[in-house]
């Protein structure tokens, strides 16, 4: 899947640690479920994602304030490929 475009839909949501007028501000970040990106490097525990954007299941941010990030499989329910 390396250099591949995806879209990582999880079965739980991933636990982003802000303060509380940031959630206020960008409440998408509390309850992230779908990841956008392309897939950087992949092991046997997971897959590095070069993030394009983040969203919950009614918003979607483009370009998030973090670029790259490592998601474990076992978090993973649907990996979409385009």
């Amino acid at each position: 899947m390396k250099d591949k475009n995806v879209e990582i839909l999880l079965q739980t949501p991933l636990l982003v640690i802000s303060t509380r007028d940031e959630i206020r501000e960008k409440p998408v970040l509390e309850n992230i479920l779908r990841i956008l990106g392309k897939v950087v490097d992949q092991s046997d525990s997971g897959i590095q994602i070069a993030v394009k954007s983040i969203g919950s299941e009614r918003v979607i941010e483009k370009n998030p304030h973090f670029s790259e990030i490592f998601i474990p499989y076992h978090k993973i329910d649907h990996i979409i490929i385009s």
